[in-house]
């Protein structure tokens, strides 16, 4: 018997295993998202990743080492600098702003305590201002608003004490209908994005809500605006070009 219960220890630990790496895989693979297979695999991988890290905690994000490695070689200047996650990172902001010294810091799969990791390769961009948007993989993952907004701070804390002024994005919703899983931490980031708000107006820090207008109570983000539930479709980058583009531009 005790044969028998180490392989099915063994079988679920490996399942478990496949099902975070495909999870992390396609997640970056936004062009077969629509399939359903791979939708499910997808959410199948997250759940597996939720599980294993509520049980041995969280591993760092090792996605994209080839971006990461060059924000170490290539420490570019500019005077305003975007901070996320693949949403962040997706966005071609050097052709939104054409006239603007901007800095990309987005990074596929990263959660708000893996930024934190790499604040280094984000303070040595030395910019003037700092958009963050960052969440949705914390959520993703199992962790808890609090342990989300506390690092958040620390971030925001890091920029400020470099003289960037910081504007905090709302943390964008996701789409009910097209990720399952969305239903889960869709109230975790409406929470967050609550807590951060009320943070922002009592430590002199902007926030803005990128959601208004590309959401619903219901649905969370609307379909037009959502490529595959999460990442934004290039409506959805337009919105957030025209939210934040007077903060850019201000002086």
């Amino acid at each position: 018997m005790d044969s028998v219960r180490r392989a099915k220890t063994v079988f679920l630990f490996l399942a478990l295993v496949a099902g975070f790496a495909a999870g992390h895989f396609t997640a970056d693979v936004s062009a077969i998202r629509d399939v359903t297979a791979i939708r499910w695999l997808q959410e199948s991988g997250l759940s597996a990743a939720r599980g294993i890290s509520q049980a041995r905690g969280l591993d760092s994000n090792e996605a994209h080492p080839e971006r990461r490695g060059q924000f170490d070689l290539f420490p570019r200047h500019g005077d305003v600098v975007m901070v996320g996650d693949s949403i962040t990172q997706a966005g071609m902001w050097d052709d939104m702003f054409p006239d603007v010294r901007i800095v990309n810091r987005g990074l596929g799969s990263d959660r708000t305590d893996d930024v934190l990791g790499r604040m280094p390769s984000i303070l040595n961009v030395r910019a003037r201002k700092a958009f963050v948007m960052l969440g949705v993989n914390d959520f993703s993952a199992g962790r808890t608003v609090s342990e989300v907004f506390n690092d958040y701070v620390r971030i925001v804390d890091m920029l400020k004490s470099r003289g960037a002024s910081v504007v905090i994005q709302s943390t964008i919703e996701c789409n009910v209908e097209s990720l399952g899983l969305c239903a889960g931490f869709l109230p975790k980031i409406r929470e967050l994005n609550l807590r951060l708000g009320e943070y922002a107006l009592r430590s002199n820090v902007t926030f803005i809500d990128i959601n208004a207008g590309i959401t619903s109570p219901r649905e969370g983000l609307l379909a037009p605006f959502t490529s595959d539930g999460v990442h934004l479709s290039a409506k959805g980058y337009n919105h957030w070009r025209e939210k934040i583009s007077p903060l850019v531009y201000a002086r």
